[in-house]
């Protein structure tokens, strides 16, 4: 979606034709980084499907001071501020904002959004707290060689066996 939002904002504002024809009517063109916004909103904080145990993607992927979270704040901060710019530059007629803030729109929803999806998304990252779990169960390499036999193990053989 991110991909299709972004190629779509870069289509505007590389086309005369489409910011002439979309000028007054960029309060529909607003909504494609709102929806993109709103998207990622959904995804980062709904269910892991990874985990499937309740935790959202919020909880699971972003680690404390790492850079998911201030890059998710600041995807849905400037997919809101490009809404809010396309939908003032069609209300005034300016074409070269409309063209400014779709070209800028357009790159953040192609490069940061990719980037905080991919971030949130266990199959494509590597989460610090899946790693440190992964490393603190025991391995093969944890246990002795050769262990003690236990005395006090109960006989599984039963009475007479």
């Amino acid at each position: 979606m991110d991909f299709l939002v972004g190629m779509a904002l870069l289509a505007v504002a590389a086309s005369d034709r489409l910011v002439h024809f979309l000028s007054r009517r960029s309060v529909a063109l607003a909504a494609l980084p709102l929806l993109s916004a709103v998207l990622l909103t959904v995804y980062v904080f709904g269910e892991d499907s990874y985990r499937r145990n309740g935790i959202s993607r919020w909880e699971a992927y972003r680690s404390p001071g790492g850079a998911l979270g201030p890059m998710f704040v600041l995807s849905v901060a400037l997919m809101v501020g490009c809404a809010a710019l396309l939908f003032y530059s069609g209300l005034r007629g300016r074409d070269h904002l409309l063209r400014a803030t779709a070209f800028v729109g357009g790159l953040t929803s192609l490069v940061l959004l990719t980037a905080t999806t991919i971030g949130f998304s266990p199959e494509l990252s590597v989460a610090p707290r899946a790693f440190a779990e992964a490393r603190a169960a025991k391995t093969l390499w944890d246990y002795p060689a050769n262990p003690p036999a236990r005395v006090d193990a109960p006989d599984l053989a039963g009475p007479g066996g």
